[in-house]
Formats: structure tokens, sequence, C-alpha cells
């Protein structure tokens, strides 16, 4: 509505009192009750966030979308890992970090007993496109110290 121009007022539910309590509740009573509040400038209002601070949240939950999805993808390649043969166990345990360039290169080279390798491979695919992901919405909008910035 501010974009065509209207003048839109929200009020605060909890905060309009003079509806809650009134003892004939009816549509027609209720909006009379508000256009009087509106013209004596007593309506309570919501707050009312710019539209660069709702653009910001909106970059930031995408973020923390894709940031959860990579847990929850992290999390089953540990699970898939955790159920192979000692000697890949072994092997694995020599990486520090799984998910850095190091690790990526060893869970890539390992060799796993039948359908297992083909998992492996579709969920770190997903992986990568996972963080592709955030690496896109974190260069779309300026820098992330930016927006966290705006948001609070």
């Amino acid at each position: 509505m501010d974009e065509i121009g209207i003048d839109v007022t929200i009020a605060h539910p909890k905060e309009v009192k003079a509806i809650a309590k009134a003892k004939i509740k009816t549509d027609n009573r209720d909006s009379w009750m508000l256009a009087h509040l509106l013209r004596t400038d007593l309506i309570p209002e919501v707050y009312k966030r710019s539209l660069e601070n709702r653009e910001s949240q909106r970059v930031l939950r995408q973020r923390a979308f894709y940031v959860g999805s990579i847990t929850r993808i992290k999390n089953r390649i540990h699970a898939l890992l955790s159920r192979q043969s000692e000697d890949i166990q072994e092997e694995i345990s020599r990486v520090k970090n799984f998910f850095g360039t190091k690790g990526m290169e060893v869970i890539r080279g390992l060799i796993l007993p039948g359908n297992q390798k083909e998992a492996l491979k579709k969920v770190l695919a997903s992986h990568h496109h996972r963080r592709n992901l955030i690496f896109g919405v974190a260069t779309k909008s300026s820098t992330f110290s930016t927006i966290f910035e705006t948001v609070k």
C-alpha cells in the first residue's frame, strides 16, 4: 500500500482495549470504534520496519535456512561414514576437518561398498550446491556485516 501512496495504520490488537472490552461485538460497531480511535489519533500502532530492514531480514532468513540444511547434510555424511569398516574409519580419523579441502579429497577417494559410494556422492553434491547458495546469498547483498547491522 505504501508503494501506491495509501496511508495504512495497523492497530496493535492487544492494545486496542476499546474493542476488546465492548459488551456488544459486531463488525459494524468495531469498525466504527476503530474509525473513531483513528480520527482522535488514539490507535496504538504496531512497529513497522523499513523496507530495507525487511529485505535484509529476508536475506538473513534465507541464509539461515541454507546453513541449517548444510548442517543436516553434514550429519548425514557423518552417519554414513560412521557405519563403515575399521579401515575406512581409520583413514577418516587422520583428517582433522572432514569438510575442508583435504577432508573432501579423502572422503571422495574412499572406496565404499555397494551403493554407499553413490549415496555419498549424491550427499556431497548436495553439500557443494548448498555451500554455493550460501556464498551467493552473502555476495548478492553487499556484505553480511552490513545486513546484520541493518536488521539490528
